[in-house]
């Protein structure tokens, strides 16, 4: 048929939407845009087939359905297979395939107005006021109990918005107003959970200061329990998908929150025996550690040293080099595996975040070598990635080190198809000095920043080569 069954892993896992989708744009990022685009075409086919466990009064809409292959009743599917699905037009700005998925993206969102309208009633007074736009309580991942959790609120609320923006790109007669209901779904979910934080008592840190913490459910004065329920699908979403911006002092805390005392614990991730010692190099990540976006917020708040320490450390604890493969769960030893052997889904997550170290491409502008690690550029060594597609169509770029010369290039083949806002190219320096003066084709260039490490470019109609120059 023209669909395809995005299973999750290779031996047993059916499709798990919001694994699947981290697939599919990884697919898309690839090229591979008919794969991505036959996947997507079963949860159009199969949309309103299966019901997700929740107070929900119905399923028409529900993008879960899978012809039974569909599995997990994780709440968040809905809104992880729109976003994934507004990913595949930015990747594609493939008007034709969009106006074909235009009438469910459209359904998709209604339910999630319609069912979170019921928060907006008479039902809600009281103890249950805090749950005002919220949707209905459902089930969380593997847990299955109902109740008003942030992560089911946070992805739906993501999805949303990006199918919104993709369908306002094409004109399309009811983005306005999905838009801004995805607004106003932003703010009340940012008024709970904000006060449900104010409710909370403040967490310490490891060097014995105090921050507030935002709980996972809305009605969770403090911790919940657990790994999944505190760590998997805590407050590092909020951050991730954009419901707190990454210069807000809340994100900061977040991520100190997440190193300190949910990553390493024996409650909320797992414990290592010498903290002192092994913080650094067993830290940084989750027992499933290609699945949680560890690395992701710190891209996001331009935090290269923290991306990248988040990043090898789970690769690290996943990856088998005997088989070439990432398991599920490395823990609880690590070097141990649990669930399924080669995990399909968090392979993409791994080869994503390695693709953000050259182009990281979220928002209008594009960022090239943004997280890129220091020694990849020692004297000598050369870095490449060639036919990436990003939101601006096909591009290519290569960086080359002259360090011991005093210089490093980097060749960028651009992407033409819609042109970025600006292009911001780093260059991270070997021994992090700072660049002098820059030349762009040969011509001297005054539009960079030594302490930031970025050249600021136009966006680029043509082959560019782009050099730092350092004493």
């Amino acid at each position: 048929t023209e669909r395809a069954m995005p299973k999750v892993g290779t031996f047993y896992y059916g499709v798990y939407c919001n694994e699947s989708v981290m697939m599919l744009s990884e697919i898309d990022r690839r090229g591979f845009h008919d794969v991505a685009q036959k996947a997507y075409e079963t949860w159009l086919h199969y949309q309103s087939t299966a019901r997700l466990p929740g107070d929900y009064t119905n399923q028409d809409g529900v993008f879960y359905g899978a012809n039974r292959y569909e599995e997990g009743g994780y709440n968040q599917h809905h809104g992880w297979a729109l976003w994934g699905m507004a990913e595949h037009y930015w990747f594609t700005r493939d008007n034709a395939w969009l106006n074909h998925a235009a009438p469910n993206i459209v359904k998709a969102c209604d339910w999630i107005t319609n069912q979170r309208s019921r928060t907006k009633t008479d039902e809600c007074v009281g103890i249950r006021a805090i749950e005002y736009g919220l949707l209905p309580p459902g089930s969380l991942e593997d847990i299955g109990d109902w109740r008003s959790w942030m992560s089911n609120n946070v992805f739906s609320q993501w999805g949303m918005e990006n199918a919104a923006r993709a369908l306002a790109e094409t004109g399309h007669p009811e983005a306005n107003r999905l838009l801004k209901e995805a607004a106003d779904y932003k703010a009340d979910i940012r008024k709970a959970f904000f006060e449900a934080m104010d409710r909370s008592p403040v967490v310490a840190l490891v060097d014995g200061t105090y921050i507030p913490s935002i709980p996972s459910e809305v009605h969770r004065r403090g911790r919940s329990f657990g790994w999944i329920t505190e760590t998997l699908e805590g407050s590092i979403h909020m951050l991730r998908c954009g419901l707190i911006d990454p210069d807000e002092p809340m994100a900061k805390w977040i991520m100190q929150d997440y190193e300190d005392n949910r990553y390493l614990s024996q409650q909320f991730g797992y414990q290592i025996p010498f903290f002192e010692r092994d913080w650094f190099s067993l830290g940084g990540f989750s027992q499933q550690p290609s699945l949680l976006c560890s690395p992701t917020p710190y891209i996001m708040r331009d935090e290269p040293k923290h991306y990248l320490r988040s990043y090898f450390n789970a690769f690290s604890a996943g990856y088998f080099p005997e088989r070439a493969m990432l398991t599920e769960h490395p823990l609880p030893n690590l070097g141990d595996f649990r669930g399924d052997h080669f995990k399909s889904s968090d392979e993409a997550m791994n080869t994503s975040w390695i693709r953000w170290m050259f182009i990281w491409d979220e928002g209008k502008d594009l960022y090239l070598g943004k997280t890129m690690p220091r020694y990849w550029l020692a004297d000598g060594k050369e870095v490449k990635i060639e036919r990436a597609q990003t939101h601006f169509g096909q591009m290519s770029m290569s960086m080359k080190s002259l360090a011991n010369s005093g210089r490093i290039e980097m060749t960028i083949t651009p992407p033409t198809r819609n042109l970025p806002g600006a292009v911001y190219a780093r260059f991270r320096h070997p021994e992090g000095k700072s660049m002098n003066r820059v030349t762009v084709n040969g011509k001297a260039y005054g539009n960079f920043d030594p302490i930031k490490e970025w050249v600021v470019l136009p966006a680029l109609k043509e082959k560019t080569v782009v050099v730092a120059y350092y004493d």
